[in-house]
């Protein structure tokens, strides 16, 4: 199994910047549920987000937005995909919002300091060569 480590500093600016000391900080791993949105913002700066499902210990699964900014959101776009395990340290936060229908949603969110991406072994691979 392949495995890779990657790991950012909190940005210099950045809306997630000033809030990073007032959150609780995770680990989790997970199975991202569908490819990572990399995009730029005006100034330039990469990030990316990638939908993780974590199974609860009570059974239940939990849904995370990871948020990855600057090259570890590069690396986050060409690396990682769908079915991919990924474990991800970061502060935990939420995101609020109206949907069009008037209804109140909420997201949790943890924007990715470090990040461990499990390679899942092809279907019918076999050995230490696969």
């Amino acid at each position: 199994m392949a495995e890779r480590t990657t790991t950012q500093t909190a940005p210099e600016e950045g809306p997630q910047q000033a809030e990073t000391t007032k959150r609780e900080v995770i680990d989790i791993t997970g199975n991202v549920a569908r490819d990572p949105e990399l995009r730029y913002t005006p100034g330039g700066k990469a990030i990316c987000n990638v939908r993780l499902a974590v199974d609860g210990d009570d059974g239940q699964t939990r849904w995370y937005t990871v948020t990855a900014w600057e090259h570890l959101a590069e690396a986050v776009g060409a690396h990682v995909n769908k079915d991919d395990r990924l474990g991800v340290r970061g502060p935990l936060g939420e995101r609020q919002w109206t949907g069009r229908d008037g209804a109140e949603h909420t997201e949790t969110v943890v924007t990715a300091w470090v990040l461990h991406l499990h390679r899942r072994k092809p279907a019918g691979a076999t050995g230490a060569g696969a």
